[in-house]
């Protein structure tokens, strides 16, 4: 939060956010001086993967396992619920599909 000193210089009160789920909290120090006529803006969030992107909501997927085979052999994936970045994800799948019966797994 930018405010004016007695000088008419511009300062920031910097506030810490914390949360585990999409509601997050923020914590001013100073406390804000709710007296005044203030605006509030967010200049950056940096989260570092720490959203769950993987959700109870979207964690299973059926893939078909055919190979050129002709027959159909399709499983449900189930991914654990959890944060991930692409790479992690890849091997999240695989090691799932690998557990399920599937070899030689390659994800194109």
């Amino acid at each position: 939060m930018v405010d004016k000193d007695e000088y008419g210089f511009t300062f920031l009160i910097s506030g810490k956010i914390f949360g585990s789920n999409p509601e997050l909290n923020c914590e001013f120090n100073p406390v804000i001086d709710l007296k005044g006529d203030f605006e509030i803006c967010l200049l950056s969030l940096h989260t570092y993967n720490c959203i769950p992107n993987v959700t109870k909501e979207n964690n299973v997927f059926r893939c078909n396992m055919s190979r050129g085979n002709n027959k159909d052999t399709w499983m449900d994936v189930e991914i654990p619920i959890g944060t991930y970045d692409i790479d992690d994800l890849e091997q999240a799948i695989e090691k799932q599909i690998q557990q399920l019966g599937g070899d030689d797994v390659g994800i194109m």
